[in-house]
């Protein structure tokens, strides 16, 4: 976006907000835009928001906030709770994030334990646990 053309309609829209009571719509008619139009440009870095960061603005539905990221310019997106979402919403995420020409960020791959010393503890069970984690993670990434 041109530098210019923001900052004027920054000042325009600043100046009718400080006239109270003039709806959105008003604003888009003078502004010549809509308010939240799909993004004409993209993020240069791989900047990647949550589920649940524009849930305000783009609903609960995962999907639909996938979408709203990427009308918004991201080409990235993470997931910590990936792995514990059902399969066919994971193929579902997916197939809008390869539509969309989005990236998947990181995810986390095994259970955290957050009180005690997981991987140091010397535990074989915690080990073999920590393993199977990653094993199955696997197929979640691909």
């Amino acid at each position: 976006m041109d530098r210019r053309k923001f900052i004027q309609k920054g000042a325009l829209t600043g100046s009718f907000l400080g006239l109270g009571g003039l709806s959105i719509k008003a604003m888009e008619n003078v502004l010549g835009e809509t308010a939240f139009a799909k993004a004409k440009n993209t993020f240069n870095l791989k900047y990647a928001p949550h589920i649940g960061m524009f849930k305000e603005m783009a609903g609960d539905n995962p999907i639909d906030q996938l979408n709203f990221m990427a009308d918004q310019g991201f080409i990235a997106f993470e997931d910590n709770e990936m792995r514990n979402r059902p399969i066919a919403e994971q193929e579902e995420m997916a197939k809008t994030m390869t539509s969309r020409g989005m990236t998947m960020g990181v995810f986390v791959a095994h259970k955290i334990y957050w009180t005690e010393p997981h991987l140091a503890s010397g535990k074989q069970e915690w080990r073999d646990e920590f393993l199977e984690d990653i094993r199955n993670s696997v197929t979640v990434a691909q």
